[in-house]
């Protein structure tokens, strides 16, 4: 038998094949009359849901077990007789003849098995028919026994007369605001306002804001110096809804310099006075899903009372975001951004839960003397004594207080577990569904 055997084996080959696919896909929503937003948010677990103007989040779960054994045993006789001419390393050449018998048993046994766990997400941004899985829009807060007009009859406005005759009395009353209105007033007690499609705005003057009020789907802005723009005194059972609410924020004054000590002869922090100021025994108030932005001042709430903040908006804004002197609030799931000096002021006695929150580019970091608190995203400013609970916020680049650890315990007197959200979704859902334009209201009227 020659060294130069050929060995004649059994090959058996074993392939498997798996395979995944995975889309994605952009949306932009584009907030009224400021800024472009961001995918919303939608998770399905174990399904495939196509969103309108959303993101959706398909998570599944697949375990594939392949077992099996493979078997194969040969017996034979192999003759061969090779003639050839060999080449060896070193230059020997030789010619070779011979008979080749090769009897062999050949058994081959696998066994394999396969276990493959796969989970996919896929972002899906889908602009054409399909079912839309949306947050909760409903009422929720220490605003949630507020009915407004519901019941009552149901009148179209174009002009700012019949609206402010539409708002008038204390009848139930929903009125649709059809188009933009220069108008100053109050809208009276069990009233539901809403803005056809995006077109309800109001502009010019202070918005009053009387007992059991619903305000959904508006643009308030622009309104009058040294003058609140929305102002709610003594009214109880408000909820505001889906608004954009605006005034002026910057060198208000032309002298080339922000001001933010000045009065309304020449300063400009006090040239307009707050975006939304809530005072007296006002109480049992919900503010959500609304876009408020360009001011000085956002946001004030004083004496007692209660105040629910959940899904809106905050930007441009110097302070007050908001500012509770005294009572109980519930501040969650806000996206607050590019807040100059200082945002959730807690004082006075106040207590407030502040939870799944984010806070970006907030606060100058400047101590505060009196309390000892440096201005940031949340805190107790100029007379202290607030307390707080904390949980689940989100700071990014941003400077002073920022707290991680409470002050005191704090439970809102209801149930709202379905509403909150993480932290890590909020700024993208708030982009997406905040301000008006972004829901169809025509079943409410």
């Amino acid at each position: 038998m020659s060294s130069n055997n050929r060995t004649l084996g059994i090959v058996v080959l074993l392939t498997q094949v798996a395979f995944g696919c995975e889309d994605s896909g952009n949306q932009t929503a584009q907030t009224p009359g400021s800024h472009a937003g961001a995918e919303g948010w939608n998770t399905d677990a174990d399904s495939n849901v196509n969103t309108d103007n959303g993101t959706n989040t398909d998570t599944s779960t697949s375990a594939n077990t392949a077992t099996g054994t493979n078997s194969a045993t040969d017996t034979g006789i192999d003759s061969a007789t090779n003639t050839g001419t060999d080449t060896y390393t070193g230059g020997s050449t030789g010619a070779e003849t011979g008979t080749e018998t090769n009897t062999g048993t050949d058994t081959d046994t696998d066994t394999e098995t396969d276990t493959v766990t796969e989970t996919d997400t896929v972002t899906d941004t889908n602009t054409g028919t399909g079912t839309v899985v949306e947050p909760n829009f409903s009422l929720v807060g220490f605003g949630g026994k507020t009915t407004g007009g519901s019941g009552g009859e149901t009148v179209r406005v174009t002009s700012g007369g019949e609206f402010g005759d539409a708002c008038g009395g204390e009848e139930k009353r929903i009125v649709v605001l059809m188009n933009s209105i220069n108008w100053g007033g109050e809208i009276g007690p069990n009233k539901t306002v809403i803005g056809f499609e995006d077109k309800g705005e109001i502009v010019g003057g202070t918005v009053r804001i009387g007992n059991n009020v619903i305000l959904r789907n508006i643009t308030i802005h622009s309104g009058k110096k040294g003058k609140d723009l929305v102002s709610i005194g003594g009214a109880k059972n408000i909820w505001i809804d889906h608004c954009e609410i605006y005034n002026y924020f910057g060198d208000l004054n032309g002298d080339g310099k922000i001001d933010t000590k000045g009065d309304i002869g020449g300063g400009d922090v006090d040239m307009y006075d707050g975006i939304m100021d809530i005072t007296g025994s006002s109480g049992d108030i919900t503010v959500s899903w609304t876009i408020m932005h360009e001011g000085f001042k956002a946001m004030l709430k004083s004496a007692g009372g209660n105040l629910t903040f959940h899904h809106n908006e905050f930007y441009n804004i110097w302070e007050r975001v908001p500012n509770f002197r005294g009572g109980e609030g519930h501040i969650f799931n806000n996206y607050c951004h590019d807040i100059t000096q200082s945002c959730v002021d807690i004082r006075n006695g106040a207590k407030a839960r502040v939870e799944g929150n984010v806070f970006e580019r907030v606060g100058n970091g400047d101590l505060d003397t009196g309390t000892g608190y440096e201005r940031g995203p949340i805190g107790s400013y100029y007379s202290g004594n607030g307390c707080w609970e904390v949980a689940d916020n989100i700071f990014v680049d941003c400077k002073g207080s920022q707290p991680e650890t409470s002050t005191c315990p704090y439970t809102p007197p209801y149930e709202y577990a379905e509403y909150l959200q993480p932290a890590s979704v909020v700024k993208e859902t708030v982009l997406t569904w905040a301000g008006p334009g972004k829901l169809d209201f025509s079943g409410e009227y």
